[in-house]
């Protein structure tokens, strides 16, 4: 399982178009990543529909810090 911002690298994709498709500005985008805040699970559906992954896989850093 590895964190979002590893998956956005994975799949090659801009995180100006993850952005968009999910419908938060790029600055919350990036809060996501840096675990300042997390997405809804409406967001994360989206987040995990456009990395093309299930919802499961995606893992922010303190729950990798738990592991």
């Amino acid at each position: 399982m590895d964190n979002l911002n590893d998956l956005i690298k994975i799949s090659g994709l801009k995180k100006h178009k993850i952005a968009i498709h999910i419908g938060v500005a790029d600055s919350t985008l990036t809060r996501y990543i840096n675990n300042q805040t997390y997405p809804n699970i409406n967001k994360l559906k989206k987040i995990a529909d456009i990395l093309n992954v299930k919802i499961e896989d995606i893992k922010f850093n303190d729950e990798l810090e738990e592991q």
